[in-house]
């Protein structure tokens, strides 16, 4: 075998995992990619071996649905979030730019500015969602976006104080602009002239304390409302819809109608809707207050189930961090107290937790925290073990286990809502095209990560 053919390095002996199978299996690399896999007992030239024997081979996992500090109050920057997805397993990671509306600015200038940071900034690799409001010019830029290689549009339908929200004319014209240039809109469904109507009442309720106020300003009902007008308006504009944090089953039933009709709908959960529930609201307090808020145990059971079952396509974080101070300060109405938690290092762990105590296997887990989110946002080296792919891989023990530590996670958050929880697994090494980004629980950055610019219509496969 001459030097060209020798491989950079082989991950020999491990269990490698995707969506249909668990193999003993080797691993080659080569420049960055998987050249070949062989069977243990094929052996091949290469200059560096790593024992993965007693460990399972994951892909990279993937986080699609992280936040962090453009032009907003979130803890972490650009580079701490994309540390503490390292930290936690992750090779790509997904963060989504906000600033809507934001002095100064525009749409174009925001996604620029967040590419320039996290270029320098971040260990693994990127990707962008732009985030969208109804301001001048917006959809006139939609096309350079596309052509930068952002291609999946936020809207909200809420929070129209802080000029997120849109209303149902611009997630209509929007939607027909997305589906011209062959992106993904994605939607936070709930809706803001009932919730405010909701929260009056419930100001005016004395039998309430302000963790049920909130919990009744949102309540599932309106969500599923959201959820099906946004189907809807996504139909009229003849384009797929990706539902970011579904937290219940009201809205899972109004995506599970329109599927039955032919429609393509994604959608997405995060590990606090399946793991947590509204009675810890009551024992955390605002830690754990996220939008939508945490539901009733029924809703959450019923999430599992839709992620073992593959209704629900992704796991992600929304990793949204504030500090435990801005979370818990008292002289802060529980009301005003932002909404968000860190999450996107524990995600990997908890997601991991949950399934395998519903029944799951490793294989659930590669599917919605690898396979699927590289499929839907077209991210077409990443989320599987074969030939051609990046040799992006997590490498995990899954009969070890990981305790929750605040002192432990990245990022100036200081807090976990998991604080103690035992994790049935321990992330060993991750690799980014072949490369250590995690070692000894420490995050290595041999290079800063690229940024993964997409096509328009590279989510196709997952349309079909």
């Amino acid at each position: 075998m001459s030097d060209s053919e020798e491989f950079d390095l082989v991950i020999e002996g491990g269990t490698v995992v995707d969506e249909q199978s668990e193999r003993t299996l080797n691993v080659y690399v080569r420049n960055g990619s998987i050249a070949a896999i062989t069977e243990p007992h094929e052996q091949l030239t290469t200059r560096q071996t790593l024992d993965a024997r007693g460990l399972s081979v994951l892909p990279g996992m993937i986080d699609a649905h992280t936040h962090f500090r453009t032009w907003s109050k979130h803890s972490d920057t650009f580079g701490e979030m994309a540390d503490a997805a390292a930290a936690g397993g992750i090779t790509t990671v997904a963060g989504f730019v906000m600033g809507m509306n934001a002095h100064g600015t525009t749409l174009a200038s925001r996604v620029r500015e967040c590419l320039a940071d996290a270029s320098s900034t971040s260990p693994i690799d990127f990707a962008f969602h732009a985030a969208i409001a109804d301001e001048k010019h917006t959809l006139d830029e939609l096309s350079e976006m596309v052509e930068l290689g952002v291609t999946s549009f936020k809207m909200f339908m809420i929070n129209r104080a802080r000029r997120m929200m849109v209303d149902d004319g611009f997630l209509l014209a929007a939607m027909k602009h997305i589906s011209q240039l062959g992106g993904l809109p994605m939607v936070h469904a709930e809706l803001e002239d009932l919730s405010m109507a909701l929260a009056a009442e419930a100001r005016d309720n004395p039998a309430l304390n302000h963790v049920q106020r909130f919990v009744a300003a949102r309540p599932t009902w309106l969500e599923a409302e959201a959820t099906r007008r946004a189907i809807q308006i996504a139909h009229q504009a003849d384009v797929p819809l990706y539902v970011v944090h579904v937290t219940c089953e009201d809205a899972l039933n109004e995506i599970r109608r329109a599927r039955q009709q032919g429609l393509i709908v994604f959608a997405e959960t995060c590990p606090q809707y399946l793991s947590l529930t509204e009675d810890e609201m009551e024992r955390q307090g605002g830690l754990v207050k996220v939008a939508p808020p945490l539901r009733s145990e029924h809703d959450r059971r019923a999430l599992v189930d839709a992620v073992l079952s593959g209704e629900i396509n992704v796991v992600s974080s929304d990793h949204a961090p504030y500090t435990r101070e801005v979370k818990t300060d008292t002289a802060t109405d529980f009301l005003d107290i932002p909404v968000g938690m860190p999450g996107t290092q524990t995600l990997v762990g908890v997601t991991w937790k949950v399934l395998s105590e519903a029944g799951g296997s490793p294989r659930d887990l590669v599917r919605v925290l690898a396979a699927n989110p590289s499929r839907v946002f077209g991210f077409t080296r990443k989320g599987r073990i074969e030939v051609g792919a990046d040799a992006d891989i997590t490498l995990v023990n899954f009969d070890d286990s990981t305790v929750v530590s605040a002192a432990k996670l990245h990022g100036p958050a200081g807090y976990s809502a998991y604080e103690d929880w035992r994790l049935p697994l321990r992330i060993v090494e991750t690799l980014q095209r072949g490369q250590s980004v995690l070692k000894n629980d420490t995050v290595c950055t041999n290079e800063v990560g690229r940024f993964i610019a997409r096509t328009p219509n590279s989510g196709a496969e997952a349309r079909r």
